[in-house]
């Protein structure tokens, strides 16, 4: 049987979210071991014990974590927050007018809830915002009931059931007030450290919930020494020790309400990286070290910045089979961008994470509201800016149904931009035979091989089964707009890895189909 490492282990999902600096610089100087969750779920011998410090970066991996904690005492402090019902009991003395019940899903139409109040309902283990409702005494129950269990169903195959419940949920109270959230953890001696707060303004688009987040001194101000207490407090009745956090709560009238409390965490996608990329901060070796951080001297110098996380969404209506994210277009929203990250768009909510310094609170207040719609365009054509480059700088040519424009191996010196119809590209096999490949469509360039490094035509052009009129480009005009247009050179790249993809995919499939008559035979 082994055991964590010296300093302990950070348990991820390289599947959840982008790089992160923050695992990286603690991996590399020694701060602490790191395991993906899939390599560790198929480790029959890495346990933990009480002494062992256990860390991880999304709650896809809790559960997995959870089967190899030989420490009855943190798998009940998990438990403790995790299950909403259980930790609302054990915050009744300090919110004892606080109203919330536990009920199962399926008789979620026997609620009577008083009028003129609304509520949230949620799973009573739950994560990232799945299946919670807002109701009051006029709604639809049976609706919401119906709803939730299909956001279950759907996200039942991703998360365990010690991360996302799929039989009883909690109702409480709905709680007015600004957002915030807390990544902090309890020391050896049982100490509350806190290593970030941030501001989580809501957006008016509700589909857009987690865009942003924001530090600054003013919020650390206001914040810092009221939850430190809080979790002093807290800790009274849950006697933890070295034991990560990430809280989320709402600031209203009655001071710090909790919204959730996910144990054995720092914030999710890239979040805990802001600390890094604004100050220098390492969380996890804070964590790790029982290392507090120095916040006046930190903020000597930052008084008035303002440091934003902020997830580029997937826009609400995008199809990404045929959109891409435009990540310049994006990233001229930052005033001074830090650091940035891409995501999977294609299977993420976001296709990007920004880290900028801002120091007008009116810019965050616009970045929160940004319409992500505007930021995806068609994965294989060219913008309104570069089609108009382009065409300026081409001849017309119209191109007949089957007529080559050129031959592979054929040396050329221009591209061309198709306006209308289609140009089929065309390889020749070893028996010399031509065979179709693909066919580019409206907005598209093609030729810029040879164009850009000089040598033979890779392939043949012809015009597609509706002819063709394209913009001829020249190579020289053609490399001036690549060297003016930086822009320009990125909408190329884009077009080029998409066929460079359709054509390995269709690769694969050619050598599926052989390899399956090769057994057949």
């Amino acid at each position: 049987m082994t055991r964590a490492g010296r300093h302990g282990l950070i348990v991820v999902d390289r599947s959840d979210h982008g790089s992160s600096v923050v695992l990286d610089d603690t991996v590399r100087r020694g701060v602490a071991d790191m395991m993906d969750g899939t390599d560790l779920a198929g480790s029959d011998d890495r346990r933990f014990g009480a002494k062992d410090r256990v860390v991880i970066t999304s709650e896809n991996v809790l559960d997995t974590v959870l089967q190899r904690l030989d420490d009855p005492a943190r798998a009940d402090l998990i438990d403790a927050l995790k299950n909403k019902h259980r930790c609302r009991e054990m915050l009744t003395a300090r919110y004892p007018d606080f109203y919330y019940g536990i009920v199962q899903l399926d008789r979620l139409t026997d609620l009577k809830l008083p009028p003129g109040r609304r509520f949230v309902v949620k799973p009573n283990r739950g994560y990232f915002a799945t299946a919670i409702k807002i109701v009051d005494s006029d709604s639809d129950l049976a609706a919401t009931r119906d709803e939730m269990a299909a956001e279950i169903r759907k996200n039942g195959a991703v998360f365990a059931s010690t991360v996302l419940s799929d039989a009883d949920v909690i109702v409480e109270e709905f709680i007015d007030g600004e957002e915030y959230a807390v990544d902090m953890f309890y020391d050896g001696a049982g100490m509350p450290v806190i290593v970030n707060i941030y501001h989580h303004p809501i957006p008016e688009n509700p589909d857009y919930l987690h865009a942003l987040y924001y530090t600054s001194k003013p919020v650390f101000d206001r914040l810092h020494g009221e939850l430190t207490e809080w979790f002093s407090s807290l800790n009274e009745t849950l006697g933890a020790r070295a034991f990560p956090i990430h809280g989320e709560f709402k600031l209203g009238a009655n001071g710090l309400v909790p919204v959730e409390l996910n144990p054995l965490r720092f914030g999710g996608d890239g979040l805990i990286d802001l600390a890094f990329h604004a100050f220098g901060l390492n969380p996890y070796d804070a964590f790790f070290n029982d290392r507090a951080p120095d916040w006046p001297t930190i903020w000597r110098g930052r008084e008035e910045k303002i440091y934003t996380w902020m997830m580029g969404y997937v826009g609400t209506d995008v199809d990404v089979s045929s959109h891409r994210p435009d990540h310049g277009a994006f990233q001229n929203l930052f005033s001074n961008i830090l650091s940035d990250t891409l995501l999977n768009y294609e299977a993420h909510l976001g296709f990007s994470v920004v880290y900028a310094e801002e120091s007008d609170i009116e810019a965050v207040h616009r970045l929160v509201n940004t319409d992500f719609q505007k930021f995806f365009r068609e994965t294989t054509a060219f913008s309104e800016d570069a089609l108009a480059k382009l065409y300026r700088n081409g001849v017309r040519l119209q191109i007949a149904a089957g007529d080559y424009v050129w031959h592979e191996g054929d040396v050329g010196d221009f591209v061309l931009l198709v306006i209308e119809g289609g140009l089929d590209v065309m390889h020749r096999n070893a028996q010399g035979q031509e065979v179709y490949l693909d066919t580019i469509g409206q907005r598209s360039v093609v030729g810029e091989y040879a164009v850009i490094d000089g040598r033979p035509r890779t392939a043949g052009v012809r015009g597609g089964r509706d002819g063709c009129t394209a913009m001829k480009v020249s190579g020289e005009a053609f490399r001036k707009l690549l060297r003016d247009a930086p822009g320009l050179f990125e909408e190329l790249y884009w077009q080029q890895q998409m066929r460079i993809r359709k054509m390995n995919a269709r690769i694969g499939d050619l050598e599926a189909e052989l390899a399956a008559l090769r057994a057949g035979g």
